[in-house]
């Protein structure tokens, strides 16, 4: 079971995509109105492939972590794999930007990521069940840079190939990693 944050768009949705097609059985946490969309075009696009529903898991704590994870494996033997791919993102003023904002923003990048990786590593521990974890930092593609055409072409000037690159990109490389 390879349990996937972030999945309704972007990166994640790729993820999901290539992990699906590979044979991997997903648990897929996607934003609330995004889930029923998910489970729609995966059943159409992906027919007789088996993954489970996708569901609105909103973590920024500990116990809101323990609860996807419990629900998961009282329906599966175990847990192997988690690629975390939720994030966002605010265009501001930095310099300017709200301490609540910051911290609404920190508790959902870094803290569900940690929250959700330790779980599931508990309980890979503790079954000593073998797996592997990959996460994923990057929204600048497809949310940050969108807007913001200017610091897009400043961005794209330092990357070697001159160009901002797609989710799909990543797929082969997710797979091998999981």
């Amino acid at each position: 079971m390879a349990v996937i944050t972030g999945g309704a768009r972007g990166l994640g949705l790729a993820m999901n995509q290539a992990l699906v097609l590979s044979g991997a059985h997903l648990a897929i946490d996607a934003a609330d109105n995004q889930a029923r969309r998910l489970t729609e075009l995966f059943s159409e696009t992906y027919p007789g492939h088996e993954y489970d529903k996708s569901e609105f898991w909103y973590v920024s704590s500990k116990p809101e972590s323990d609860a996807p994870v419990a629900k998961i494996l009282s329906q599966h033997p175990a847990i192997t794999n988690i690629i975390t791919c939720a994030g966002f993102c605010e265009n501001c003023d930095t310099i300017k930007f709200p301490s609540e904002r910051v911290k609404r923003m920190l508790r959902f990048n870094v803290e569900s990521v940690y929250y959700f990786a330790t779980g599931i590593a508990w309980h890979m521990m503790e079954h000593q069940t073998a797996g592997n974890m990959v996460f994923i930092g990057s929204i600048s593609g497809s949310i940050s840079l969108v807007n913001n055409p200017r610091l897009k072409a400043e961005c794209v000037l330092k990357i070697p190939q001159k160009r901002i690159g797609t989710p799909e990109e990543l797929m082969g490389t997710v797979v091998f990693l999981t």
